[in-house]
């Protein structure tokens, strides 16, 4: 017998706009009603390293809560990947979260929202015309804990390309800005030492520049906290046209790839 807490849902995505709170989408009810709901967290690409697995892997994730009508349980619940690998063989694996109470991505961004060093900076980014926009909520399993990072842009007036102003890190209600990931580390733990670490390969629907993929997903530090470290540095700095029509390119080019390997996932698991 399935129960109500049993039931799952892609978690509610808490968008970019650094207003805390969904957006709101139409769709058909289980009784064939119209109702308004707030919109789903997409499916995202990232090469990281799955528990219990020795090596990284080549991924598509989504985050799951429970069910509810009106929204309101946003507690993550699990989340799933989706894996094509080099021998041809592809699976779906969930892993479900032992902590009933484990924030959600929606949970998470009202978290940060609410966080007075962020909302410090949020302030004086958004002065003189400047307009503050934060990248897709990710979730990134390290061993047995979940970590969401969220990257932060600024565009000044004028120009339409992000320049990466600052990375958020959370793990349970904690929350730290770093202008790096590596500094956001730092401050969840204090004591270790996270300067070279970087974001991971995300790819997503988002326009964001992707940062470079690092040398290892995930260790765990003497105290037992999660952590990631040994990964190069990286700058982020003004784009000339031709490297942004590059980048553009090379990012098209890597999603027709991917949408390849989801659709072929997906061939498969029906077969």
């Amino acid at each position: 017998m399935i129960i109500g807490t049993e039931r799952w849902a892609v978690a509610q995505d808490p968008g970019r706009s650094v207003q805390a709170g969904g957006i709101a989408e139409a769709v058909v009810g289980d009784r064939g009603l119209l109702t308004r709901r707030e919109r789903r967290v997409p499916a995202y690409y990232s090469l990281i390293q799955l528990p219990g697995e020795e090596e990284a892997s080549f991924v598509a994730m989504r985050s799951f809560v429970p069910v509810s009508d009106d929204d309101s349980r946003k507690e993550l619940t699990a989340f799933m990947v989706g894996e094509t690998r080099a021998d041809g063989t592809s699976r779906l694996v969930s892993y479900e979260m032992s902590n009933l109470l484990a924030p959600g991505p929606a949970i998470v961004a009202s978290n940060i929202s609410t966080n007075p060093a962020i909302s410090r900076e949020l302030t004086l980014l958004n002065d003189q015309g400047s307009q503050v926009d934060f990248g897709d909520m990710l979730l990134l399993p390290v061993e047995d804990s979940v970590l969401y990072v969220r990257p932060m842009y600024v565009r000044a007036q004028g120009t339409q390309i992000p320049l990466l102003a600052g990375v958020i890190a959370s793990v349970g209600n904690r929350t730290a800005l770093g202008k790096t990931l590596g500094e956001a580390l730092d401050d969840l733990y204090p004591g270790s030492d996270f300067s070279g670490v970087v974001l991971p390969p995300i790819v997503t629907d988002g326009d964001a520049p992707a940062a470079e993929e690092p040398d290892e997903p995930s260790v765990t530090d003497d105290t037992g906290e999660p952590s990631v470290t040994d990964t190069p540095d990286v700058t982020v700095g003004e784009l000339t046209p031709g490297e942004t029509q590059q980048l553009i390119d090379e990012l098209v080019e890597l999603r027709r790839r991917q949408d390849e390997i989801l659709a072929r996932l997906l061939e498969e698991l029906e077969n």
